[in-house]
């Protein structure tokens, strides 16, 4: 399969909205995955961060002649295929849950970091790379806008995604309750 990696717009919102709570669903162990609700998906868009989208290209070579494509749950066509995962990247800039703190970060550098927030792949499209596509894709946007340490957090138990992280040279920076009292590991990045 083809994917192609591009920005999340507004109209986007409800569909990784919905993906979202797939995520949360599907996942292995529930205190995993966190979902947020469409109102921190829609400020993520280009206000306080940005999404990135991965969207399947054959899907939309594969519509039977004189078909059109699905519309999404806001009646729209999708611009390509449909949302296979995407990448949700926060800017906290100098709010008390920066993970920059962990790093021991000045408040001059604090607003250098950028949260690789959340990362959902959908059920249907394991198995192609995306999460490491979407992260990678993110970092460079990131670093192209000035931010200089990348922050994620993971739950020690959730192999895949501390792997990932690990392949694409995140360190464990340490362990600490987050999200109400949920155990993760903080990783950190420096570009």
């Amino acid at each position: 399969m083809t994917f192609s990696i591009i920005p999340a717009v507004l109209s986007d919102s409800p569909n990784i909205y919905r993906l979202m709570n797939e995520g949360a669903e599907t996942v292995a162990q529930k205190e995993w995955f966190c979902p947020d609700n469409q109102e921190f998906i829609e400020n993520h868009m280009d206000r306080q961060g940005f999404i990135l989208k991965a969207v399947c290209e054959e899907e939309e070579n594969q519509l039977p002649a004189g078909s059109a494509p699905d519309r999404d749950i806001t009646g729209s066509i999708p611009a390509q295929g449909s949302i296979a995962a995407f990448l949700l990247v926060r800017f906290p800039g100098l709010d008390s849950d920066n993970l920059g703190s962990s790093l021991h970060l000045s408040a001059r550098e604090l607003p250098l970091v950028a949260h690789m927030e959340t990362v959902v792949v959908s059920r249907a499209y394991t198995g192609n790379g995306l999460m490491r596509r979407l992260l990678r894709a993110g970092e460079e946007k990131a670093a192209s806008m000035g931010y200089r340490f990348l922050m994620a957090t993971v739950h020690p138990e959730n192999l895949y995604s501390l792997r990932n992280f690990q392949c694409l040279g995140y360190e464990k920076i340490e362990e600490a309750l987050k999200y109400g009292g949920l155990r993760r590991w903080i990783m950190g990045k420096r570009l």
